[in-house]
């Protein structure tokens, strides 16, 4: 966990919030692809693991809506 690196996020609501610190490649595995990201520490936020556009970017996400839900499929970088 690396304590200097400082960064604010944008809410949802509009407003900002700070990052407590970040934890540096963490290793994240979804249905057996292995990626790594920056993870940065939100205190008493609403969710686990928030993965955002570099993420997305990174595996390629890409989601299809339909009646019976969402598809979502990453590829391995």
């Amino acid at each position: 966990i690396n304590k200097e690196v400082h960064m604010r996020m944008q809410t949802a609501n509009g407003g900002s919030q700070e990052m407590a610190r970040c934890v540096e490649m963490l290793e994240i595995e979804v249905e057996g692809v292995r990626t790594w990201a920056h993870a940065y520490v939100v205190p008493n936020a609403p969710y686990r693991l928030l993965l955002g556009r570099p993420w997305q970017q990174l595996v390629c996400l890409s989601k299809v809506e339909d009646t019976n839900g969402i598809q979502v499929s990453i590829c391995d970088p």
